[in-house]
């Protein structure tokens, strides 16, 4: 059995903001956990955009505060997003999401999992683990 507190991530490497200052993620079981995914607290910043497209990641979202939306850029369809809603990113979908005016905090787990230190590179990904390394 693995006990997790997300309070204890904070002011360690787990937990990393985006250079931008639009994010800020508390991540456990990561990669080196050997299981399969990554699981992460993310807070999105009021009034945020931001273009993502995990082409090397499948990416599970679950909205637990705030509000905001959450854009389908592939055929244009905005989805609302507040607490309780849920969304996947099953086909490396690439998306757009907007935070309102108090940001949003969502929890997200990642297969395969991260190694914990990624931020968005310039097409809004990760790169896949392998990558990283090289």
């Amino acid at each position: 059995m693995i006990v997790s507190d997300f309070d204890n991530l904070t002011g360690t490497d787990q937990e990393v903001s985006d250079p931008e200052g639009k994010w800020v993620s508390l991540r456990k079981f990561l990669a080196k956990d050997d299981l399969g995914y990554s699981f992460h607290r993310t807070h999105i910043r009021p009034n945020q955009e931001i273009v993502m497209e995990y082409k090397n990641h499948v990416e599970l979202v679950s909205v637990i505060n705030g509000f905001g939306t959450v854009t389908d850029e592939k055929n244009g369809h905005v989805h609302q997003l507040k607490p309780g809603v849920t969304y996947l990113l099953n086909q490396h979908d690439c998306h757009t999401l907007r935070s309102g005016s108090e940001g949003m905090v969502m929890h997200c787990i990642f297969t395969p999992a991260l190694t914990g230190a990624e931020v968005h590179d310039i097409n809004g990904s990760y790169p896949f683990k392998n990558e990283q390394n090289s």
